[in-house]
This record gives structure tokens, C-alpha cells and sequence, in this order.
């Protein structure tokens, strides 16, 4: 049972979701070998050749495959789709795009953005915008799979040593030309690699407010700016920040989340983060029950200090919301503190759920009350 992972790159370096897709292929038990399609993209190959737990890179290089086209590249997966069990995509805009035509042409059912690998044959993918977990078995002779990259930890750009071998490039389709590229060029992190991402909603109430209150944190944090579909849809921010079911799917270390309902879309792109901090405005009332979903907040005397509501105590800090302030504390923070406290002016719901929505993830929720 041999894998085939095809690559995604810029014919001079591996893009980090074909890391993930390697490591899901590794889970399979087998041989994993990775297929690198471009023009002049052997320092793509040799790249690939590096990655941890590749035993074997194929490298066709032609001017038809130099910009990914997927009438070509689908024809170059079938060329050498005979020897594998499992050919295995990122479930990228790019990857989505070439997988179709590939499992139509073998006449297999393609299973999408699989989260988990059971066995050979049976994968968990998500259902219902993550609502439910599906797991599929399948009896085709070829497994053709799209590879939700945040469910899969990234294969170590170092280590390997696979060889390379050069497979010849097919003929160009001629039913598709390239046109051309606009790329949206920033200095911060892409957002689905980054490991620290803030986000906006629709509560900042304009472009100019999430320009001013979100670009800054960002690039103090050399963090992602991503943006809920309601941000986007109202023209706080382009829709290529959105984060989401139909948006990007992420999963940093740390997603800060300011003005955001929570709808189960935009939870859809963003649950799998490992700490979720969530910045919200409050009705002046206290009937709402905190974000633990468990008791009502309770009131007290307006807080000097951070709060900790289990033991009594506190640990210092502003009165007011202070995302930075609240960074330096998020790594010790005890799973202890399990239901916050509203005061006047300020509220801070501490929840570590060990399941639901968030799968255990620590979330920290900061609500000022207007």
C-alpha cells in the first residue's frame, strides 16, 4: 500500500498544507511519495525529497504545468495513479480543483477534507459545518482524498532523504490557458500558517473601526488578520480574510476573536485552534448567561484586578478589556478556573470545555459592558 501526495508549490518551495497531507499519508502504514508537477521546479523536488517520511519523489517538470493549471495536472496524477492506493490532495482552493477530475476519470468517489484516518479504507471527515463527524469506508481500488491540513500535524521539513525521479511531463491539454495572477501581497502572516490570528466581526461597526482596532493588534502580535462572513459581507474587510465554512479554515496557537457572534459557520473555519480568545460588547443587562452556558454571571463591585473567580483572588491587571495584557497570561492559566465573574463594566467568563464546539481548547471570553 503506497501513497501518493501531490504537491502543492511555487516551483521553488513546498507550501506548508502539502506538510500536512504528508503526514496524514504516513498515517495509512505505507510508503508515501510525493508528486511534484511545474516548470523548472527542481528545487520544489529536492525540497520535497527533504520532508520527513518521503520515501520517493516523482518530478515531472514541463512549461504546460508551470502554473498548475487542473486539465494538466489532473492528467499528470492519472499518468501515474496505477501504482498508489490512496492519492491524497490538500483541501485547498488548488487541490479541490484537481481532485474531481481525477476521481472521475478513475471512477472512484472522492472522500473530502478527512480529519482522521482510521484505516486504510475508513476516514472521518466533517459533516453538518463540523456539527457531526461522518466515517466513510471505502471500497474502491483507489482512494482519492482531500486532507483538511488543520486536522494533521506538519511532517518536518528535514530529515528525509528520498530520491528523485523525473517522470515524464504529459502534453498540454489545450482546454484551459493562463491568463493570469492578482496575489494579494502582505507583510503579515498567510492565514491559514499563521500561528497567532486575530479576527474581526461585524460588531466593530465599520471598516475605519476594524482598520484601527484590528491592524494594529495584528502587527503587534506579527499575527494573521482574518474577518467573520458578516465583516466581509457588510465591506469591513475583503473576503480573502474571511475565516470560516466558506472561508479559510485555520487552526493557529492562539485566535483572538473580537466582536464575533460565534455563529456556527464561522466556528466551522476556527474551532480547532489551541486557545480561543474571544473580545466582546455586552447589552447593559446581566440576564445572558456567561459563555460556559452553564449559570448567569453574577455582579459585583466594578474589578482594579483580574479576577480569579475559583480561588477568590487576583492576579492583577487592568479594568479594562486588554487583549495584550491578557496574552501574557494565557499560558498559565489553570484549568481550575472554570466560570468567570461579571462586575460592573467588565466581564470575564473562563471555560475549558472538555468537549463540545471547541474540543477542549481553553476559551477565554472578554466582554465589556456598554
Amino acid at each position: 500500500m503506497t501513497a501518493l501526495v501531490i504537491a502543492e508549490h511555487d516551483n521553488n518551495s513546498i507550501k506548508s498544507a502539502t506538510l500536512n497531507v504528508v503526514t496524514a499519508a504516513k498515517a495509512l502504514g505505507g510508503d508515501v511519495h510525493v508528486l511534484v508537477a511545474g516548470a523548472n521546479a527542481g528545487a520544489a523536488a529536492a525540497a520535497a525529497a527533504q520532508i520527513a517520511g518521503v520515501a520517493k519523489v516523482l518530478h515531472a517538470d514541463g512549461a504546460q504545468l508551470a502554473d498548475g493549471l487542473a486539465e494538466n495536472l489532473a492528467a499528470q496524477v492519472l499518468a501515474v495513479a496505477s501504482s498508489y492506493s490512496h492519492l491524497l490532495f490538500p483541501a485547498t482552493a488548488s487541490g479541490k480543483n484537481v481532485s474531481p477530475r481525477v476521481a472521475a476519470k478513475l471512477d472512484v468517489a472522492q472522500i473530502s477534507e478527512i480529519t482522521k484516518i482510521v484505516s486504510g479504507d475508513t476516514f472521518e471527515r466533517p459533516i453538518y459545518a463540523g456539527n457531526a463527524i461522518a466515517t466513510v469506508q471505502s471500497a474502491d481500488s483507489v482512494k482519492v482524498l482531500t486532507v483538511r491540513g488543520t486536522a494533521f500535524d506538519a511532517a518536518a521539513t528535514t530529515g528525509g532523504s528520498a530520491a528523485v525521479e523525473t517522470v515524464a511531463a504529459v502534453a498540454d491539454s489545450g482546454s484551459s490557458s493562463f491568463v493570469g495572477r492578482e496575489v494579494t501581497k502582505s507583510a503579515r502572516p498567510e492565514l491559514t500558517a499563521a500561528k497567532i490570528i486575530v479576527s474581526g466581526g461585524r460588531a466593530l461597526g465599520s471598516a475605519e473601526k476594524f482598520n484601527e482596532v484590528m491592524s494594529p493588534l495584528a502587527d503587534k502580535l506579527n499575527a494573521g488578520l482574518g474577518a467573520s462572513r458578516a465583516a466581509v459581507d457588510a465591506g469591513y474587510a475583503p473576503n480573502d480574510l474571511q475565516v470560516g465554512q466558506t472561508g479559510k479554515i485555520v487552526a493557529p496557537q492562539l485566535y483572538i476573536a473580537c466582536g464575533i457572534s460565534g455563529a456556527i459557520q464561522h466556528l466551522a473555519g476556527m474551532k480547532d485552534s489551541k486557545v480561543i480568545v474571544a473580545t466582546s460588547v455586552w447589552k447593559p443587562t446581566c440576564s445572558r448567561p456567561c459563555p460556559s452556558w452553564s449559570r448567569p454571571c453574577k455582579k459585583g463591585p466594578p474589578p482594579t484586578r483580574f479576577a480569579r473567580p475559583s480561588q477568590g483572588g487576583a492576579t492583577g491587571g487592568p479594568a479594562k478589556p486588554d487583549p495584550l495584557w491578557l496574552l501574557d497570561r494565557v499560558g498559565g492559566m489553570q484549568t481550575s478556573l472554570h466560570q468567570g465573574v461579571i462586575h460592573d463594566g467588565f466581564c470575564v467568563c473562563l471555560n475549558y470545555p472538555t468537549g463540545g464546539v471547541f474540543r477542549g481548547a481553553p476559551f477565554v471570553f472578554i466582554g465589556e459592558m456598554r
